[in-house]
């Protein structure tokens, strides 16, 4: 959604059944493959990067692309509804990127985790149970001069 011609919305699916494996593979002394459950804190902690890495480069296609100043993020993903008991999309992360603050990250060295918190963000995210729905960034508090 474009809100003027200096701020956008973006929703994104991650899709997170069908990205990230739930499996990890193994070499045995035998030679051969072994499957086991991923850990789960291993699982979110590849999502979170996921995620993360996915959100900002959505971001600087976006800067690139179009004469934008903010863009606002919110990654979607499909999880259980504990009230209803059903799968549903929720919001897992919504963030508002400035165009100014994205380009004075350096891309080489940087940890995605660490880099999103610099930017306004809603995130509820634990290492043992992974991603919990948040409420979209407001669009309220920008402050963008036309």
């Amino acid at each position: 959604m474009i809100h003027n011609s200096h701020e956008m919305e973006v929703n994104f699916d991650v899709n997170s059944d069908s990205v990230v494996p739930k499996e990890v593979l193994s070499l045995t002394k035998n030679g051969d493959i072994s499957k086991e459950q991923m850990p789960k804190e291993q699982y979110f902690q590849i999502l979170q990067d996921y995620v993360f890495s996915c959100t900002l480069r959505i971001a600087r296609d976006m800067f690139s692309l179009l004469p934008l100043k903010t863009i606002c993020i919110h990654a979607l993903d499909e999880q259980r509804n504990t009230t209803t008991g059903r799968i549903e999309k929720f919001i897992i992360l919504s963030v508002k990127i400035d165009k100014h603050s994205l380009q004075s990250l350096n891309f080489d060295l940087l940890d995605y985790s660490n880099s999103i918190k610099t930017f306004e963000h809603h995130l509820n995210f634990n290492q043992t149970s992974g991603f919990r729905p948040v409420q979209k960034v407001e669009w309220t508090s920008l402050n963008v001069s036309s």
